[in-house]
């Protein structure tokens, strides 16, 4: 089987893997990134037994998955769905006054295709959640200024917020049908979404799904994994967005927040080039490309570090006296 950097263990490599890895990257960097049908064989076989063990363990019923119309929430249907039978699966859709009637018919006709329970969240009460959260905080806020003891937050503090609340918003919705019909929340971030922190704590992120299923699949991976899945080529093929606003894409926001024009496959060819443990020199040597400099690198490895708190457990004071 061929080395993948999904299916290294890079914490515990040899030193003859890791030069044979670095060797494979500056020959065909994309090489490590690939799913072909024995990959795929092994990753549908890693990934629903997981589900399934982790689900008869917890000794519940099923899963629910936020259908967002999008390849992520779509993939960790299909392996649900493989995993534990589509009538121990829900489909929710939850739509905000952002998302588009395109998603909200790609994730309709994903659940009828995939036969599983599914409901859609009407927008205007979803709309209604944020407008009682945004009442709330303006209430709070007017009783720290009568304090004069509170500073108001950075500027772009709207912006973050609006996609914050509305993933927290949705993460409630889905964990209150956990825990009336006895299931977990299958997440559905992957290993590039991970690393750049792109997500929302408590909310499709870290304290907010109960596992996540592909987080050590690389988005470029779960691409070509998706095609031998078999899932509907619209859904491959739709462009990234979390709908946050008219027009908004993740390669856009994310090259806006880098400073530089990326993809998520030149991110994941840059974060391959590190996992490895290659300098800036080397990750651009390897790719030839214009969209993968020196500058560009050093600008997503800030921004990952920076970011990097997200990703990591909740930090706790040592109480341990005795041994």
């Amino acid at each position: 089987m061929n080395k993948r950097i999904y299916n290294v263990d890079l914490e515990n490599i040899t030193q003859e893997t890791l030069t044979e890895l670095k060797t494979q990257y500056m020959q065909n960097p994309m090489s490590l990134l690939e799913v072909d049908k024995e990959d795929a064989d092994f990753l549908t076989k890693r990934i629903t037994g997981m589900m399934k063990d982790y689900l008869e363990g917890c000794g519940l019923g099923g899963y629910v998955v936020g259908l967002s119309g999008g390849i992520d929430s779509s993939l960790v249907l299909d392996l649900s769905v493989e995993a534990v039978g589509a009538e121990n699966v829900l489909g929710l859709m939850i739509s905000s006054g952002k998302t588009s009637q395109e998603s909200v018919d790609f994730a309709k006709r994903l659940a009828d295709h995939y036969d599983v329970a599914h409901a859609s969240v009407d927008k205007r009460l979803f709309e209604m959640a944020i407008t009682v959260d945004n009442l709330i905080e303006e209430d709070i806020e007017r009783q720290l200024v009568e304090q004069g003891r509170w500073k108001h937050q950075p500027s772009d503090y709207i912006a973050m917020r609006i996609g914050n609340d509305h993933a927290r918003q949705r993460m409630k919705i889905l964990r209150r049908q956990t825990a009336k019909y006895g299931c977990l929340v299958n997440g559905t971030t992957n290993d590039t979404e991970q690393l750049l922190a792109y997500f929302t704590i408590g909310g499709d992120g870290r304290g907010g799904v109960d596992i996540e299923s592909i987080v050590k699949l690389p988005k470029t991976s779960e691409y070509q994994f998706a095609r031998h899945r078999n899932l509907p080529q619209e859904v491959v093929d739709r462009i990234p967005s979390a709908e946050l606003m008219d027009g908004h894409t993740d390669e856009g926001e994310l090259s806006r927040s880098l400073g530089h024009k990326v993809s998520y496959q030149t991110i994941d060819l840059m974060l391959t080039g590190r996992k490895l443990g290659l300098d800036a020199e080397e990750i651009v040597k390897a790719n030839n490309s214009p969209l993968i400099t020196k500058e560009c690198i050093g600008a997503l490895y800030k921004f990952c570090d920076r970011m990097s708190f997200k990703t990591k457990p909740e930090p706790y004071a040592d109480l341990i006296q005795f041994t």
